[in-house]
């Protein structure tokens, strides 16, 4: 019996593809199986080589392994063995030809004829394969082969030549799959109906109807006539899809007829559908089946907006919104401006839409709308819209009696990004719902520029939030404000908030806003640098803020030592951000330079501390050796310190921090990103727990992160 055997992907020879040469002429078959997988991996020229004299193996195991690997490179030997195969008179090695073919790049006219008559001479397996290689492969040369087979004695053989008459699409079937129709096997019979549906030929209807006559109850056969009529697009067939579209109580039989009619999508098709959703409770199929019709149905359904039933407008909105064709806005904001029908779906709609023209309607439901739902969603309409139309909402919006339609307002204003939103969204940091304060915080984030007069009341929305049940997600966007408004003006003030907040949190948003704010600058406060000492001890995101701020520390000599001693205990995440602080002296220069030497320590560290070395002229040799390190992010900051023209980085360049989110919006941890600034070089770092990665040290000029190539 012939085992089916899977190629392989990992190494199966311990003596790699030097060895499995020479036991390819091994007398043991598994050995020379084995060694034709382990050759999988060999360069490709040299496989080929060393392959294609197996083709000629005495094991059928080892022949087919060797055709199939062959075959997926394109070789040309294995295609032409695989035809010979096709000519042996043994089942056995037909099957191995057809499962070689199938795995070949393209099927050679010599290879398809040889497909063809092996479907005419061969047993039920080779019929079966045979059918599946030409139905992934069609020609228009393989037709007569496979007609021939639809009055095969096998149902399943009839089956598999229809499905091969779908794919290639020659109408010339037409006539003898609709004899298939009659078929004695339900199997085929259902075949056959999705078969005439695929050949696009309308001499079928007439046939499909006649089999729709004997549809009393649902069944796979008479729903694949009914799919074939829609696809077909016949209006011959608009009489009986409608009459099965509208048996009650609707069944299988009806969804499909109604889908159908919706794929023939002219105006009766369209009027046989709406028909249907005048008729509670308008069902999900009947709304699918108008926006299977399209384009042609929109004028249509805006009129049915206007004039048809509850449930026929409900649901022609419905299709309208997904359908997005703007065409729609003037009869979606009539329902809106009346605000009488299907208002609510009116307006998840027109956020689909996202059209310009209907603005100053949902500016109007956003202000004045009688329920607080509709004005939530005029809002989320117009976050979907944009445009500056819609600043003028936002005022009223924004101080809206009910919680949720502030939040939704907080939600659009950081979407629009216009920094003259910022004092309104200052005030709600201290609203009174906690989702409002969370929206205002995320849209100053996305403010261009926030007005740097924020900083105290961000700081006192930052204590309040601590205080409270913490909210990260509010935490982290009240920190992110004040690393992007700090100045040099709210050092004082950010000090002390620092040494008087006493939640963890808290600092370290603190923290990270007093790295930005003494970015340029030292930071000499003794207090603050042993607050700061003392919370790079404690783990976590304090600890990783605290090191970012300690980068511009004008340390002591007694803090200097208490630093060295922290270093070498931190853990590696921590120790990387510590690198700008201990470059700050001699003795902490000197452990970076032992350090980058150690093959052993993180290359996130070693890459950081090669960077935090540039302009260190005691540090050059280091450096000189760690260019060329294996590891690419080590060698690149090495050879980027080297180049530095900078006598002393610190204090004449530029503090950044950038924090990446993953497509999901999850934290885009431990990845590798390279930063630019001007026509400096790209410098290496390594994202965090939280997707953040902090570089010191660039240059003046245009920021640009990337993710390296691999």
């Amino acid at each position: 019996m012939l085992a089916l055997i899977g190629i392989a992907a990992m190494s199966v020879w311990p003596g790699g593809d030097a060895e499995a040469a020479r036991a390819l002429v091994a007398r043991d078959d598994a050995q020379r199986l084995r060694a034709v997988l382990e050759l999988a991996r060999a360069e490709p020229g040299r496989a080929t080589a060393l392959l294609v004299p197996a083709l000629r193996d005495r094991a059928p195991d080892v022949r087919l392994v060797a055709a199939r690997l062959l075959a997926r490179r394109g070789s040309r030997e294995a295609t032409r063995a695989a035809t010979t195969w096709l000519g042996d008179a043994s089942p056995r090695e037909r099957l191995l030809g057809l499962l070689v073919l199938r795995d070949a790049a393209e099927l050679p006219d010599e290879a398809r004829r040889a497909v063809e008559r092996a479907l005419r001479n061969g047993d039920v397996t080779t019929r079966l394969q045979g059918l599946e290689l030409l139905a992934a492969r069609p020609a228009a040369s393989s037709f007569g082969a496979v007609v021939a087979l639809l009055e095969d004695e096998i149902a399943e053989i009839r089956s598999r030549a229809l499905r091969a008459l779908a794919a290639m699409g020659d109408a010339r079937a037409t006539l003898a799959v609709t004899r298939r129709l009659a078929d004695a096997d339900r199997g085929v019979r259902l075949e056959a109906a999705t078969t005439l549906g695929a050949l696009g030929d309308r001499r079928a209807v007439p046939a499909l109807l006649r089999q729709l006559q004997t549809a009393e109850a649902a069944s796979d056969p008479h729903t694949a006539a009914i799919d074939a009529l829609g696809r077909l697009g016949d209006p011959a067939a608009l009489p009986a899809l409608a009459r099965l579209a509208g048996r009650s109580p609707r069944d299988d039989l009806a969804r499909h007829a109604a889908l159908a009619l919706g794929a023939l999508g002219t105006p009766a098709a369209v009027e046989a559908l709406l028909a249907l959703a005048r008729e509670p409770p308008g069902a999900d199929d009947v709304r699918l089946a108008l926006e299977r019709a399209g384009a042609r149905a929109v004028p249509r359904l805006c009129e049915e907006v206007a004039t048809g039933s509850p449930t026929s407008a409900r649901l022609a909105v419905e299709a309208l919104g997904r359908l997005a064709d703007r065409r729609a806005t003037g009869a979606l904001v009539a329902i809106v401006e009346r605000g009488t029908g299907p208002t609510v779906t009116a307006l998840e709609a027109l956020a689909r839409l996202a059209d310009p023209a209907a603005v100053p309607a949902l500016v109007r439901v956003s202000t004045d709308g009688p329920a607080p739902e509709l004005r939530g969603l005029a809002l989320e309409a117009l976050e979907a819209t944009g445009g500056a139309g819609s600043l003028v909402a936002l005022p009223r919006a924004l101080a809206d009696v009910d919680a949720t339609v502030r939040a939704r307002a907080a939600r659009l204003a950081g979407a629009l990004g216009d920094t003259a939103l910022t004092p309104t969204l200052v005030a709600r940091l201290a609203d009174s719902d906690a989702e409002v304060r969370r929206e205002a915080a995320r849209a100053l984030t996305l403010l261009p520029s926030p007005a740097a007069e924020v900083t105290s009341p961000v700081i006192a929305a930052l204590s309040r939030a601590a205080a409270a049940t913490p909210d990260r997600a509010t935490l982290d966007a009240l920190g992110a404000v004040l690393e992007r408004v700090a100045r040099a003006g709210d050092r004082p003030a950010l000090a002390r908030a620092y040494l008087a907040e006493p939640s963890g949190e808290a600092r370290a948003a603190l923290a990270r806003a007093l790295a930005a704010a003494f970015g340029e600058a030292p930071l000499a406060d003794g207090p603050v640098i042993a607050a700061l000492l003392r919370d790079a001890g404690e783990g976590g995101e304090l600890a990783l803020a605290a090191a970012e701020a300690l980068g511009s520390a004008r340390l002591s000599r007694e803090d200097q030592k208490k630093l060295v001693v922290f270093y070498a205990r931190a853990e590696e995440v921590v120790r990387a951000r510590l690198a700008s602080a201990m470059a700050s002296f001699a003795d902490g220069a000197d452990v970076l330079a032992r350090g980058l030497g150690d093959a052993g320590a993180a290359p996130s560290v070693r890459a950081a501390s090669a960077w935090a070395l540039a302009g260190h002229a005691d540090a050059r040799e280091a450096l000189r050796g760690a260019a060329s390190a294996p590891e690419p992010p080590v060698a690149a900051n090495a050879r980027a310190a080297l180049a530095s023209a900078h006598d002393d980085v610190r204090g004449r360049a530029r503090w950044s921090a950038v924090a990446l989110t993953a497509a999901d919006g999850e934290s885009a941890a431990g990845l590798w990103v390279t930063v630019t600034a001007g026509d400096g070089p790209p410098v290496w770092a390594l994202t965090d727990s939280r997707g953040r990665a902090r570089v010191a040290g660039l240059p003046q000029g245009n920021l640009f992160v990337r993710l390296p190539p691999e």
